[in-house]
């Protein structure tokens, strides 16, 4: 990974974000992507504003086979700014063995990048749309030293998570529910729903892009493309032999009888999801290990 990729990265999304209303940064996203070296990962970031100003906290952890049972891992920051209406800057500083510098104070830039002369200097880009419901995260490894000198950017997005205006109510989360699997809690194999082609999607979608059913799809291929982007081929499609298999239908969860519509992604690599909507809205995303 070089730094004309790094930069191209950064312009998709200043693109993606521009010529719109402002909107606020504070809330809770669920994020899911990955690293530069295809490490796929998933993300909770929370932004509360403070007296001292924005305070962000990131938890994220490695979804990829190879490293999904290694601890999820937490970096805050309070140096944070608004580059433009709907763009934030993030800097977060790791010491030599990864752990958070940015939680016990307001500290500048320099003196992170002085941390970072032993550590990690991390520098988090994050975009919203036009209607706050969305952000997408690209954060540069600056210094690539110490734990963290095996990668160069992770690129991931996520919409809102909460029950305002911009936010989906994660539903399961809010009722306990932990494991929302569409297997091992509603007991439905992938398999016995129907199935579509990434490329049977899209001829369905400039068919009828009207239709419900393939909103859902694409809303949740929005998720889940950044973790998906590096096996396009050169029409921007994802190939037969390194594709998944969208599996759709209706599901009735067996502890309450509420029922749901749910869209499935089943990855070849370690990147399945399960996604659940109720009344047309979305309802819960849940990450397949």
């Amino acid at each position: 990974m070089n730094r004309t990729t790094t930069l191209g990265a950064l312009a998709l999304c200043l693109l993606w974000s521009a010529s719109a209303s402002a909107q606020e940064l504070q809330g809770e996203y669920s994020l899911f992507g990955r690293y530069s070296n295809r490490r796929h990962t998933r993300a909770t970031l929370k932004v509360a504003q403070t007296p001292e100003g924005l305070s962000v906290t990131r938890t994220g952890r490695y979804t990829s086979q190879r490293h999904k049972n290694k601890p999820a891992f937490t970096w805050t920051s309070k140096l944070v700014t608004r580059k433009s209406p709907r763009i934030y800057e993030v800097v977060y500083s790791l010491d030599k063995d990864g752990a958070d510098l940015g939680a016990s104070q307001r500290l500048s830039e320099q003196e992170l990048y002085d941390e970072g002369r032993k550590g990690s200097v991390l520098k988090g880009y994050y975009f919203l749309n036009s209607d706050g419901s969305e952000a997408r995260e690209l954060i540069v490894n600056s210094t690539r030293r110490g734990s963290e000198g095996w990668w160069y950017w992770i690129r991931t997005n996520g919409p809102r998570v909460g029950g305002g205006a911009t936010g989906f109510l994660d539903g399961f989360r809010d009722r306990g529910v932990t494991d929302p699997s569409l297997y091992y809690h509603f007991g439905v194999a992938p398999r016995d729903l129907p199935a579509l082609s990434d490329d049977e999607v899209i001829a369905k979608l400039r068919s009828n892009p009207t239709d419900p059913l393939m909103g859902r799809i694409a809303l949740v291929r929005t998720y889940i493309w950044e973790s998906l982007t590096y096996r396009l081929d050169n029409r921007g499609h994802l190939p037969a032999n390194s594709a998944g298999t969208w599996r759709t239908g209706e599901v009735t969860d067996p502890t309450d009888g509420q029922s749901y519509s749910v869209v499935h992604w089943r990855d070849i690599d370690d990147n399945s999801f399960s996604v659940y909507f109720k009344d047309g809205k979305l309802y819960s995303i849940y990450y397949e290990n």
